[in-house]
């Protein structure tokens, strides 16, 4: 197998190992171009779009899109279609937190930076001290307390524990996870909870 590397106007060096190609880009990048050649006829090409979140936020093409953007830590974009009972969730929860606390700032589509890239919660809580401290990041350089995820049918359940994970590593205190039934799971450092302690009477199960 032999590997061809096109790149445009920035250096880039590339390490096999493995038979894994790993290729390393400097900040400048814009897209690179990576051809297999796995045989005599038959070629494999990609291009992969290296973008910062601040790109991300201004690129046109990437407006009103119907899908939720993130970054993996490659800074290559990832996209997942919204349903509208995704959405209809979103909102329920969002509006039930809004009722339920009377302090910091409820935000729908927070972006957080994570050590896999840019997250986008589908819905946060945060207090007014960490809410000072990020309003005016482009992604938030510390989770909110409370960062909420919905999963959908083209999520596993090892993407949503990731996520979970990255969340709590980013400082949130809790991340909660609701099902495609409206099922609410609570979780912190230590696990799985029987229910939020930082909003208590929140439901368990999301209803119409």
């Amino acid at each position: 197998m032999s590997y061809t590397i096109k790149c445009d106007r920035f250096p880039i060096s590339y390490i096999i190992k493995c038979d894994r190609l790993f290729v390393i880009v400097d900040e400048s990048a814009i897209a690179v171009e990576i051809t297999l050649k796995l045989n005599q006829s038959f070629f494999y090409s990609q291009q992969i779009l290296i973008m910062k979140w601040e790109e991300v936020c201004v690129n046109k093409n990437l407006q009103d899109l119907p899908f939720k953007i993130e970054l993996n830590k490659w800074g290559q974009i990832v996209m997942s279609p919204v349903k509208i009972k995704h959405s209809f969730y979103q909102g329920r929860i969002q509006r039930l937190l809004e009722s339920l606390v009377d302090t910091g700032e409820v935000m729908p589509e927070c972006a957080i930076d994570t050590s896999d890239g840019v997250k986008v919660a589908d819905v946060v809580w945060c207090s007014e001290e960490r809410f000072a401290q990020i309003e005016d990041e482009v992604s938030a350089s510390i989770a909110p307390e409370i960062c909420i995820e919905l999963k959908s049918s083209g999520n596993s359940l090892e993407e949503m524990e990731f996520k979970q994970k990255l969340y709590l590593e980013a400082k949130a205190i809790e991340v909660w996870i609701c099902n495609e039934q409206g099922e609410m799971k609570f979780h912190n450092e230590q696990g799985e909870l029987e229910q939020s302690l930082l909003v208590a009477n929140f439901p368990k199960q999301i209803k119409r």
